[in-house]
């Protein structure tokens, strides 16, 4: 396979939307006659129900019937669902394996908290030492968790597949395609839709995990930019690790894998810091979006970064889009023994970034920005444009330094550090002192 081989969308949206294993419905429902509930299950749900069966080992299943239902899955181990509005609940003590899937509607799916404030340990299609899975076929839904919910999973397997629908997507932490140590996703794959949460969200694979996002057409907005204070204590900015991420915690677990794809539409993603396509110690981040005029905002680390022996990348297919990176380390920027990059591929672009940025890299890194197509306009300071900075963590050991490349194969362009169309130069000064910006490579066109 060549590198630069391009993403089979059909393959990965017939995939998920096989994921049940082609299941077939037949049958009318409207013959099938209205089952008294059981009193195990008085209070657990509310409407029409048109079968019940407890299985030893594994609980209570429900059919239910053509109305809006409202569903207790602290209960309730799996749901079919046929039609009408629906409600799920998940509250403190569900951390069984759970299954729904639902046929029609305009449902919700809401983790609760306790009384005492206490999250649940799974939520909506979050998974805790065990599988849980939602799989919605129509409408406009809503799904709420305040942790480990929303295809999530700790020691276990968390999915959401939404097959249609202009939904909306509210979690805390560990939410929205999130795993530590098991496999989350998400798979939206009709409409535009909104994604909001917290951190360690939106493609997140923390240690020992595997984590995706994925969004196969419509506008969305991706937000990742919650409560949780700037791990570098810098005022109004929150810390993030979302939106195609990467996660370990330096000196105790490798980070895992995570991503997020979107396959099309006019689409804006915000985040605080490390997001967008970021690695964070011994992980991979990915950000893919597939086409459209699309916006990214983020703070130190976005948009393809990668920090502490790490990989992320941003890679962007299409459409006219701005990208906007506060602080410091973003758009192509690495540290420590890393690898990062960012690729557009097509549309007129605009980038604006702080330090260390744009196919920038310090502490043994390599950080890259390439641009393949259309007009662009870059602005920067500091260490940026094809530029390298310290080596001071691994030079005594090492002599080893880092590389900066900024690539621009069209124009006309706008470079702030002073670059122009058709140079080729190395930014670096090979005979710097302990390595300091050694190496930085601008070319363009």
């Amino acid at each position: 396979m060549q590198g630069s081989a391009s993403l089979d969308r059909t393959a990965l949206v017939r995939a998920a939307e096989h994921f049940d294993t082609a299941l077939a419905v037949s049958g009318d429902w409207k013959t099938f006659a209205i089952e008294t509930l059981p009193d195990e299950l008085a209070g657990a749900v509310d409407g029409t129900v048109l079968s019940t069966q407890l299985v030893p080992e594994i609980g209570w299943m429900v059919i239910g019937g053509a109305g809006a239902n409202r569903y207790d899955m602290t209960k309730i181990a799996a749901v079919f669902d046929i039609a009408g509005d629906d409600r799920y609940e998940w509250g403190v003590g569900v951390v069984e394996s759970r299954l729904v899937i639902d046929m029609a509607g305009n449902d919700s799916y809401s983790g609760t908290r306790a009384a005492d404030g206490a999250a649940p340990l799974a939520g909506p299609g979050g998974a805790a030492c065990g599988v849980s899975v939602i799989d919605d076929y129509a409408g406009n839904d809503r799904y709420e968790s305040p942790h480990n919910g929303l295809g999530a999973a700790v020691f276990g397997v968390g999915m959401v597949v939404d097959r249609a629908g202009d939904d909306t997507y509210v979690g805390g932490t560990w939410t929205v395609g999130a795993a530590f140590a098991g496999i989350g996703a998400v798979c939206d794959l009709g409409g535009s839709d909104q994604y909001s949460s917290e951190m360690f969200s939106q493609g997140c694979g923390g240690p020992g995990s595997a984590a995706l996002l994925l969004d196969a057409s419509g506008n969305d907005r991706y937000r990742a930019d919650g409560t949780s204070p700037s791990a570098y204590e810098t005022p109004t900015v929150h810390a993030s690790f979302s939106q195609g991420v990467g996660f370990g915690y330096r000196a105790g677990a490798a980070g895992g894998v995570g991503a997020l794809v979107d396959m099309a539409g006019n689409d804006r993603y915000e985040a605080g810091e490390f997001g967008q396509g970021c690695g964070y110690y011994l992980s991979m981040g990915i950000l893919r979006d597939d086409g459209g005029n699309d916006l990214y905002y983020g703070n130190r680390y976005a948009q393809g970064t990668a920090a502490h022996q790490a990989f992320g990348v941003l890679l962007e297919h299409g459409g006219d889009d701005i990208y906007w990176s506060m602080t410091a380390a973003g758009q192509g920027a690495a540290w420590d023994m890393s690898v990062a990059a960012l690729v557009d591929r097509a549309g007129d672009d605009r980038y604006q970034a702080d330090g260390l940025s744009q196919g920038a890299a310090a502490q043994q890194a390599i950080g890259m920005l390439i641009d393949l197509a259309g007009r662009d306009d870059y602005r920067a300071a500091g260490a940026s444009q094809g530029a390298a900075d310290s080596n001071a963590y691994h030079w005594d050991a090492s002599r080893c330094t880092s590389l900066g490349v900024l690539r621009d194969t069209e124009g006309p362009n706008r470079f702030s550090a002073g670059g122009a169309d058709g140079e080729r130069r190395l930014t670096g000064k090979p005979d710097a002192k302990d390595g300091v910006n050694q190496w930085g490579v601008f070319i363009t066109r």
